[in-house]
């Protein structure tokens, strides 16, 4: 990040603060998630072990195998916390900064593993892999991920850019753009994107605009977890019916809606507890033609 960071001087491609709560981000990430991995998800994953449907030695091809697995789950589950509000309440954070380099791939949630995101991966040890295995492939992945958080590489050659997910994909993948969003989830591979429809490629014609499209103007990490839940990305609302949740991609707002309610209008006792209260239980307000968020209360 550091060579990068001079390579780019002088450029808005990074901006101290924001690279530092990034930095400060993954560094709470880790810590959370080696403690509740410890405690927890291990004794989770071993437990699913000693009801595997098969025995798997490991090797070089099985390993390989093993791999192309673990970025398949992980494909799903960057594909579900892009669609349900659960998962995007969380992983939004990593979409929060609007500048796209290696400090950016740092910015991570500490709430990931109370997120439950390792379930994506428990079937696997179901199968028939050990956790120590499972873990180390994941390891290997995002490692890998770090590095294609950058605009230090342009294109690679079309065989490369065709099987693995690089710079210019995910570069896409954080881009706010309307053709953009949602787009490119794999690790990895781009395979699976290119199987599932949800690829697309960078458009030399059409820079990505990078962070959310309702942004966390702060810099402080206890206010973007805050805000993580009642963050949505993009594109017209659907409606949904009083009081409730609907599990929608999470480019489009959900959550709670009030009906009757002109926030043009002075809002009466009545209706600023029923707001409230909505709010309190489910973080987000849709309303017919716009949004009240925490920041509003």
């Amino acid at each position: 990040a550091a060579l990068e960071a001079w390579h780019f001087r002088g450029s808005k491609i990074y901006a101290l603060k924001d690279s530092l709560a990034s930095m400060v981000l993954g560094g709470s990430y880790l810590v959370f998630e080696v403690v509740l991995y410890a405690l927890f998800v291990w004794a989770i994953f071993d437990w699913s072990y000693t009801y595997r449907l098969l025995d798997i030695p490991m090797d070089a091809m099985r390993f390989i195998l093993l791999y192309v697995l673990v970025d398949f789950c992980f494909y799903l589950y960057h594909r579900t916390a892009h669609r349900v509000r659960w998962f995007w309440a969380s992983h939004c954070v990593h979409h929060a900064s609007e500048h796209m380099n290696f400090t950016t791939a740092m910015r991570q949630s500490t709430l990931y593993p109370l997120a439950f995101v390792w379930a994506f991966f428990l079937p696997l040890s179901f199968l028939g892999f050990a956790r120590e295995w499972i873990f180390f492939a994941l390891a290997l992945n995002l490692a890998y991920q770090y590095f294609i958080h950058t605009q230090w590489i342009n294109k690679l050659p079309r065989p490369i850019e065709w099987l693995f997910n690089t710079p210019s994909h995910h570069r896409v993948h954080h881009g706010r753009n309307d053709r953009y969003i949602d787009r490119n989830y794999g690790g990895t591979l781009i395979i699976f994107d290119r199987l599932f429809g949800s690829f697309t490629a960078e458009d030399p014609l059409e820079a990505p605009d990078y962070g959310l499209a309702k942004p966390i103007y702060s810099y402080n990490i206890c206010g973007h977890h805050q805000t993580g839940s009642a963050s949505a990305r993009q594109q017209p609302r659907k409606e949904t019916s009083s009081m409730s949740i609907e599990v929608i991609p999470s480019g489009q707002a959900c959550g709670a809606q009030v009906r009757g309610v002109d926030l043009r209008k002075p809002l009466s006792k009545y209706e600023i507890t029923e707001i409230t209260q909505a709010w309190a239980e489910h973080h987000v307000l849709a309303f017919p033609d716009q949004q009240i968020t925490d920041d509003d209360l």
